[in-house]
Parts: C-alpha cells; structure tokens; sequence
C-alpha cells in the first residue's frame, strides 16, 4: 500500500520516537535492524513513500532519519487498518442490507423470519470463506490446539526429570527447573482465562461473526 501524501512534520508529533530512543541519520541497514526486518523491505517500503534523508549515489549510500521513519510506518500502518475497518464495515452494511436489517441492530431485534434469512445469509458467507481457505472449522482448530500445546504441556510437565537423568543436574538446579515450568504453565493459564473473561464480561456472548449483538 502506497502511502506518499502526508504532512511529515505533523506524522513527526502524532507518532514521535520513544524518549529512551535517540534520534539521528542512520543507514539502510541499520534501519532494517531497527525495524527487525530486511533491507529488501526498506526499499518496498520507500517506493511507497517512505521518507529519505538522502538518496545517495556517487558511492554514497542512502540515509535516514530514525524519527521520520517510524512515524511514516506507524501512519501508513493506522491508514492501513482504518482501510481494512471501512472494507469490514462495509461487507456488513451489505450483508445486513440482504435482509433488510441496518447497522446497530442486533440480530435479538429481528423477526423469527429476518433471523433465519441473517443466519442463512452468515451460513452461505462462511461456507464460501471455508471454500477459499479464509476459514477453518472450529473442530479443526481446536484439534490443531490440541494436538500442539497437549505435547507442549507435556513435554515442559517431564522436563525437570529427563533434564535430572540426561544432564545429570543436581537436587536444587532441577528443584528451580521445576518452578520456572510450574511457572510458565500458570501463565498460560492464566492468559486462558483473561481472554475468556474479556469475551465473558458483563454476561455478553463471545463475538464469533459479524452478525452478533
């Protein structure tokens, strides 16, 4: 996505570089490196507007300022979802103009007929999407989960003792090895649980699809 017209001054205040970050000119590379990404993507990036302190050439090399940088790849990256947003928004006007419902409207307020034409209408939606490969059926993603954290859990539940029979680790290092597991189960489990409770909150269904209240 290009994104080339915009004020870089004001995208400089809206999306300023962290205080614990300084600013300056650095190379291509070093760029890539702060971005975590490959110099091939800094060259994508500026044929779509990313901004340059100099272009180099005559054996120089490109230069850029670190703040105007970030601040062009956060903007891009806020128009991007505002766009993706807009295209969501959209597919649901129309899939709700199908049946005569309008934005706002929960699915509880339709008539038995109504529900039944949105439910057909989200059926035939989402059979197209699992023929395109946009969607996987829930048995399928929950045996996915299954059949990788089950062995994960597994594995990291025996790893203080075959690190106490294969490493020959002493009484208190395989003691500590068994918190630091304990430990991360109990964070897994407890990001389980905040993320059912965010979906939970204030009796409110989990929101599957577009057509939920």
């Amino acid at each position: 996505m290009e994104f080339k017209e915009f004020n870089l001054k004001e995208l400089v205040k809206q999306y300023p570089l962290d205080d614990s970050v300084p600013d300056g000119v650095v190379s291509k590379k070093a760029l890539a490196s702060a971005f975590n990404t490959s110099t091939n993507t800094i060259d994508k990036w500026v044929q779509h507007g990313m901004p340059v302190e100099n272009e180099g050439g005559n054996g120089q090399s490109y230069e850029f300022q670190l703040s105007h940088c970030w601040a062009w790849y956060h903007a891009r990256n806020a128009e991007q979802k505002e766009r993706q947003d807009q295209e969501s928004a959209a597919v649901r006007a129309m899939q709700l103009a199908l049946t005569g419902g309008q934005l706002g409207e929960g699915i509880d307020s339709l008539s038995p007929k109504e529900k039944r034409e949105v439910i057909e209408t989200q059926m035939a939606y989402e059979q197209f999407e699992l023929a395109r490969g946009s969607m996987i059926p829930k048995e399928e993603f929950l045996a996915l989960l299954d059949g990788v954290f089950v062995p994960i859990r597994d594995g990291i539940t025996t790893l203080p003792d075959r690190l106490e029979r294969e490493c020959d680790l002493d009484g208190n290092t395989v003691e500590r090895a068994v918190i630091i597991c304990d430990e991360t189960l109990s964070e897994a489990q407890q990001r389980i649980r905040e993320f059912l409770s965010e979906n939970n909150k204030k009796g409110k269904p989990v929101r599957t699809n577009l057509f939920d209240a």
